[in-house]
């Protein structure tokens, strides 16, 4: 577990996660969940579709990686 560290919330509400932290995520990026709970903000990462157990597992054909990259030209060319 990484040591404890102090972030700035900027103007926007954005958070900046230093890479300390993101390293022992061991993911380039993630979705977190965000709750408040007894007056603190709790941000807890959501597992990746490849966890899926069960019938559903399987479905994702495709990468995380390769699904986002797919996004990303998708709304790069619908920009035009």
């Amino acid at each position: 577990m990484a040591k404890a560290v102090t972030v700035e919330v900027d103007e926007k509400g954005r958070v900046h996660i230093p890479s300390s932290i993101r390293h022992e995520l061991k993911s380039r990026r993630f979705t977190l969940t965000l709750s408040v709970k007894k007056g603190r903000l709790v941000m807890d990462p959501v597992k990746p579709a490849t966890t899926v157990r069960g019938k559903y597992r399987g479905l994702l054909k495709a990468s995380i990686e390769e699904i986002e990259e797919a996004q990303e030209r998708f709304v790069a060319a619908n920009r035009r």
